[in-house]
């Protein structure tokens, strides 16, 4: 896993149909680097083995009914239960990110191009949103009833 601070970024609204460039330093410059960029054609990107899991199914289902008991419990109220999938490919991550959002429209969505690989983000949820002075978060998960409001009180 890499995480970076990045001192610019190209970001792509599909609602409004519009691409910003946001940069710390000269945005005149950034853009002058980008456009002289020669872009050679991308490999098309394939899978070359089946995904494969970081856990068999008896384990997932074990860890899932260990979440059940943690949040019934009291002992948390929220868990993200995470599996990880992997799986050896040829070609261009680009290509990939390009296939996946597609097929797959979600509306907060990120490439990252590492000197390892890249992270694909296609996700349906915000993380966070800092706009001037007001943090906002918008996940989409589920919680459970606390035991004052599941017995009505």
């Amino acid at each position: 896993m890499a995480v970076g601070i990045y001192d610019w970024a190209l970001i792509v609204d599909h609602q409004r149909h519009t691409v910003s460039l946001l940069s710390h330093n000269d945005v005149n410059a950034r853009r002058a680097w980008l456009e002289s960029q020669q872009f050679s054609p991308q490999e098309d990107f394939t899978l070359t083995s089946d995904w494969q899991s970081n856990m068999t199914r008896e384990q997932y289902g074990e860890k899932f009914r260990q979440v059940q008991e943690y949040l019934h419990s009291g002992d948390c109220y929220q868990v993200n239960l995470a599996q990880r999938f992997h799986a050896t490919y040829s070609g261009d991550e680009w290509q990939a990110f390009l296939q996946l959002n597609q097929a797959n429209r979600a509306p907060f969505s990120a490439f990252l191009r590492l000197e390892q690989g890249a992270i694909l983000s296609l996700s349906p949820e915000r993380f966070i949103l800092c706009d001037n002075s007001e943090i906002q978060t918008r996940p989409i998960k589920g919680t459970l009833p606390t035991p004052a409001r599941s017995s009505g009180r």
